[in-house]
């Protein structure tokens, strides 16, 4: 389909069974991808070499209109001096590890407390192994190495946190526009979690809080206190 694209005419067009595509009549090559679960991605199709090769410009409405056709142009520009723009683009910081440091900073760490834990999770378990690679390059085979090697250690339900992680951070990246489709899409959680239901007994409890007393700072007071009011050590809040 052809069509000048508008934002008026960007809205109106509604997801179908398969994804469609939509290309701009007022700047050649660029167009947007309309997919079935009503996703919209602009993107830029070039001829480099012997090559077509299409760049992903950013998921509507996170980037405008204006921008978007604004980023063709360009990308269309370095084609004409001779310069690759996929490859231009992954030399200012399209690899793993600059990625997951992006989305630490601007996704993970305002929106969750635990944000320290997916960072430590996607460190050791993705940038360790993968840090200097193109994300988009990343495949679902890669994504099962990691969480079969979690099994295979004995850390079956660090394989579901792994699981957890890249899939939050793949979907961050389609929202912007880093890639088009997850690797995580289609895969599950390896591993069923049990509920437990452990709790302390009384003579426990009684055991607990002696040792604590005879302990130094921070457990002598913070340990009756968590058991006092049956909260979690990181949903306290202390005032002086």
């Amino acid at each position: 389909m052809r069509k000048a694209l508008s934002v008026k005419a960007i809205e109106a067009f509604k997801p179908k069974v398969k994804r469609y595509e939509v290309h701009d009549l007022l700047c050649p090559g660029f167009s947007l991808r309309v997919f079935p679960t009503g996703r919209k991605v602009f993107t830029v199709k070039y001829r480099y070499g012997l090559t077509q090769r299409r760049l992903p410009l950013g998921v509507h409405p996170r980037i405008s209109l204006a921008e978007a056709r604004n980023k063709a142009l360009e990308a269309l520009r370095l084609v004409d001096e001779g310069i690759d723009p996929a490859a231009r683009r992954r030399q200012i910081g399209m690899s793993v590890e600059s990625i997951c440091g992006d989305f630490i900073r601007q996704y993970a760490r305002p929106r969750n407390r635990s944000w320290k834990e997916a960072e430590r999770i996607l460190q050791r378990e993705f940038v360790a192994v993968h840090g200097q690679r193109d994300i988009r390059e990343i495949k679902r085979h890669d994504i099962l190495e990691l969480m079969d090697g979690a099994i295979e250690r004995g850390a079956a339900y660090q394989a579901n946190r792994i699981h957890s992680n890249l899939r939050k951070l793949f979907n961050w990246c389609m929202e912007r526009g880093i890639v088009d489709v997850s690797p995580v899409m289609g895969t599950k959680p390896p591993t069923r979690e049990q509920a437990r239901d452990r709790v302390l007994t009384d003579d426990e409890i009684r055991k607990l809080l002696r040792v604590c007393a005879e302990d130094a700072y921070p457990f002598r007071q913070f340990v009756p206190l968590l058991l006092a009011t049956a909260q979690r050590r990181g949903d306290q809040c202390i005032h002086a």
